[in-house]
């Protein structure tokens, strides 16, 4: 109903299980969320880094981290 109205769906996914059935669902996108991301999903013993990667691999949607991730440099 929300793509016929040109919505974007982005799924909330705590296992790769999870972002599989999105995917086959039609959803646009899912963030990949685990226990540390101070919410009640994902409460296993994996954590971001390691269930990001085996998303990566399971699933041809756009995947995003719920996880603040970044690449820190020093200035120039």
């Amino acid at each position: 109903m929300l793509k016929e109205h040109s919505f974007t769906v982005i799924h909330k996914a705590a296992s790769v299980k999870n972002a599989i059935s999105a995917e086959k669902m039609g959803v646009d996108a899912v963030i990949i969320v685990r226990n540390e991301t101070s919410g009640h999903p994902g409460m296993g013993d994996v954590g971001t880094l390691v269930m990001l990667p085996r998303a990566v691999d399971s699933v041809s949607i756009p995947r995003y981290s719920g996880r603040g991730l970044f690449r820190w440099q020093k200035p120039c």
